[in-house]
């Protein structure tokens, strides 16, 4: 089995598109072979979770989403959230209301990590366009993680409570983290904060994953735990293709359909970030070119969707389907953002009917705006 996933992985990788989609294929040939599943593939997603979960409490940012345009542009993005929440009710996703709100949100959410690794191979990370997405992608990140923080918490006792006081531990775990003096013993302590956090989650009668998240928290942005984060990274992917298996493994003939419709509710992510702003003062090409990069659907719904089936609040079938419609985006979405550019050149003249009078303050001028000598070269 894993060969299979390395196999598929190297075949995606010379297509230019994400790994994981491969491991979704293999899932998917597995149960048409009869396979069902094995317990050390289970352990495998286990672990693979909660290093996601834990890695995101160690990295987690919020400088980007003060900016104005950025917090104004995710939040229209949410107006979508009763048409995704309707439409996951009608597919029969979910019953209870709050895990419909926190799986639309998270399919709301799009690929932070596919769009941040696209604009670095195009060295486009610090273009204006580049950086609005990046910010409204991790605002939507910061959403989506607390709606699932709270549904975690649903039916929890007062004593699973306690694992919110775990980044007051911080004290602790800096110290003990100055006594990890090589690279390998930080990669032990990761390792070993993420599964303890699980283990005094499960303990406290908390979901699991969220005790990795909170045990995070606890060395968010503290000095040189950035190198802890990146050596966690590797294991982590590693990790994480069992629970994509597990998750092309639940994709039946009823998911194929629910995926493809899903599929086609993606359309209007890019509408309903392109006119909020154009209206905010953005050249069209700057709002199609954040469209078309916050136009796919995020592999953290997955993750998202593995968690609410965790909680009860979704079957294995729901999980297949929401697996095949964030593949599906990214296989649509991964080479349509490689060619953003050249797809703008062909709507420009419709699109540039919507700019409005004045630029926004952040973007580049257009021409010389009546200037008669131009110095270059002068730092």
């Amino acid at each position: 089995m894993l060969l299979l996933t390395y196999l598929s992985g190297v075949l995606l990788v010379r297509l230019g598109l994400p790994v994981f989609l491969g491991y979704l294929g293999v899932g998917m040939a597995l149960r048409l072979l009869g396979f069902s599943g094995d317990p050390l593939l289970d352990f495998f997603k286990d672990l693979g979770v909660y290093l996601l979960l834990f890695t995101v409490g160690l990295g987690l940012r919020t400088e980007r989403l003060i900016r104005r345009e950025i917090w104004a542009t995710g939040i229209f993005q949410l107006l979508l959230l009763p048409v995704f929440m309707a439409a996951l009710y009608a597919l029969g996703l979910g019953q209870n209301l709050l895990a419909l709100l926190v799986l639309a949100v998270a399919l709301i959410n799009p690929s932070t990590v596919i769009l941040a690794r696209v604009l670095q191979g195009k060295g486009e990370l610090s273009a204006l366009y580049g950086q609005l997405a990046l910010g409204i992608s991790v605002l939507l990140d910061v959403v989506s993680l607390a709606l699932l923080i709270l549904a975690g918490f649903q039916g929890v006792g007062p004593s699973g409570f306690l694992v919110l006081a775990f980044p007051l531990l911080r004290p602790l775990l800096a110290r003990l983290f100055h006594l990890a003096l090589s690279p390998e013993l930080k990669l032990l302590f990761g390792v070993t904060l993420a599964l303890l956090g699980a283990e005094l989650a499960h303990f406290l009668q908390a979901p699991e994953p969220l005790g990795a998240l909170f045990m995070g928290l606890g060395l968010s942005r503290y000095p040189g735990v950035g190198e802890v984060a990146e050596r966690l990274w590797a294991l982590r992917e590693t990790l994480l293709l069992a629970f994509f298996l597990r998750a092309g493994l639940a994709v039946g003939p009823d998911g194929v359909f629910v995926g493809l419709i899903l599929l086609l509710l993606l359309l209007l992510k890019p509408v309903f970030l392109f006119f909020p702003l154009v209206r905010q003062g953005f050249r069209a090409r700057t709002a199609f070119l954040v469209g078309v990069g916050l136009g796919t659907y995020s592999e953290f719904g997955l993750v998202a969707a593995g968690i609410l089936q965790g909680l009860g609040h979704m079957t294995p079938e729901g999980v297949g389907a929401v697996a095949l419609a964030v593949g599906g985006s990214l296989l649509l979405g991964a080479p349509v953002l490689q060619k953003a550019h050249l797809l703008y050149e062909r709507v420009r003249p419709w699109l540039g009917k919507w700019e409005r009078p004045g630029l926004h303050p952040d973007e580049e001028p257009q021409g010389a705006l009546g200037a008669r000598w131009l110095v270059v070269g002068m730092g």
